[in-house]
């Protein structure tokens, strides 16, 4: 309840939030299970369960805001986790109604719900493929349907949709200077965890089901949680030892540490961010993964030409993004972005990466990525990129040679690759590679 209203209310991000508060409690591995499904099932059906209290509430939108969030806790149960006792959910709603403050409005609570179990078929999912069908049963606003329709094709639209209501596997990368990835699936499976190779780079490990690792192969560096896409991300950067390399948006430092990493901390990474809170973290993770070679610096990222030459090898610009890409993960990012957001993040994109395009050496690569699926903040920012920046072109035969056959299928413009969540089970990412003659 607290997580939903902080995610809300604060901004907060679910998955950063949810893995923060399951550190501090100790739970058993069921209920962080299941905490986890509460938390990620309802911000990603909230549409739906708003709709639910609505077939059964006269007036929802005058329920005081925890009210609304706890039917919609107890909805998620109802709908979606039928091993879970109708008379459980009605005792735990009631009790956390008590909880919150607002016992008056309990025979509310407790009559909507009643009346629900009495009357089910309202509130029954609606077939068919018209966009509010759609939007209504995948949680997915109307304006980005109608984006990756037009960009997809009603087929895809439908793999992707489908993927998009499926719970992600949890990924993480070893970190091959302290132990080697064979050790390490070893050692979850001997302690009951399911473990699969990743699908994408040959650090990674993935998790099946919902959980985290033991906190102890965090703490300790060997592995950081991050999802292959990203990962992947780094693999076309193809850091190597003893260059200088910028992250240009670098907090939390995955992608920053990442390339050290595969440097064997050999050279320099200057890992830039904007705000010192994330500059903090940056370190934090340098000091978890016992790295030498990065580089945490505050940093306006459009300041770049201001500050350095032409001196770098190799430069990344993750940029901010809408992020929507990873909503399987952060579910509430559905309802926080609009056309509008999109068209000022897409603004600040350009001036990124065009600033970035004036710090790598001749001969350097340069490479643009984002979590995102919206042309806009992705070939259209490419675009933008070559024409204000006459050295720079687009590497196609080296984005080509990092591209598994599976993932051909998906690059639109040579030198760039576009991944969806439905080709290997990971988050959404676009990734341009360019070279700067």
């Amino acid at each position: 309840m607290e997580i939903l209203k902080r995610v809300e209310e604060k901004g907060a991000y679910s998955n950063y939030l949810l893995r923060a508060v399951l550190d501090e409690r100790p739970i058993s591995d069921a209920d962080r299970r299941l905490v986890t499904e509460l938390v990620y099932g309802v911000l990603a059906h909230r549409p739906y369960l708003a709709y639910a209290v609505s077939q059964y509430a006269k007036h929802p939108e005058r329920l005081p805001a925890d009210v609304r969030r706890i039917l919609y806790l107890a909805f998620y149960q109802l709908l979606f986790l039928t091993r879970i006792p109708p008379y459980a959910v009605l005792s735990e709603t009631l009790a956390l109604v008590d909880a919150v403050g607002f016992t008056p409005l309990k025979k509310v609570v407790n009559g909507i719900l009643r009346t629900y179990l009495r009357e089910p078929e309202r509130v029954r999912l609606p077939e068919g493929g018209d966009p509010e069908a759609l939007s209504l049963r995948y949680g997915v606003p109307l304006w980005l349907l109608e984006v990756w329709r037009e960009r997809y094709g009603d087929e895809e639209l439908r793999r992707l949709l489908a993927t998009l209501d499926v719970p992600p596997p949890l990924s993480f990368r070893v970190n091959l200077l302290q132990v080697d990835r064979e050790s390490v699936r070893q050692s979850l499976i001997e302690k009951g965890y399911k473990v699969e190779y990743g699908r994408l780079v040959p650090e990674a490990l993935r998790l099946k089901g919902r959980g985290f690792p033991p906190r102890e192969l965090l703490d300790g560096g060997w592995i950081t949680i991050q999802d292959e896409a990203a990962m992947f991300v780094v693999h076309v950067l193809d850091p190597r030892p003893g260059e200088r390399i910028l992250d240009c948006c670098s907090a939390p430092g995955g992608k920053a540490t990442f390339a050290a990493e595969r440097m064997r901390d050999v050279g320099e990474v200057v890992a830039l961010d904007v705000h010192e809170s994330r500059v903090r973290r940056i370190r934090e993770e340098v000091g978890r993964l016992g790295l030498s070679i990065v580089v945490p610096t505050l940093r306006d990222g459009r300041d770049l030409p201001r500050v350095y030459g032409r001196e770098f090898d190799r430069v990344l610009v993750d940029a901010p993004c809408s992020g929507l890409g990873t909503i399987r993960r952060r579910p509430e990012l559905r309802y926080r972005h609009t056309p509008e957001s999109v068209k000022e993040l897409a603004a600040l994109q350009r001036e990124l990466l065009h600033a970035a395009a004036q710090i790598v050496r001749p001969g350097g690569v340069l490479v643009y990525s984002t979590c995102t699926l919206t042309p806009e903040e992705n070939e259209g920012v490419v675009r933008d990129a070559l024409a204000r920046n006459p050295a720079l072109e687009l590497d196609e035969e080296g984005m080509a040679s990092f591209v598994p056959a599976v993932l051909r299928k998906r690059i639109r413009i040579p030198g760039t690759l576009e991944i969806l969540p439905q080709d290997l089970d990971v988050d959404g990412f676009f990734i341009a590679r360019f070279r700067v003659r």
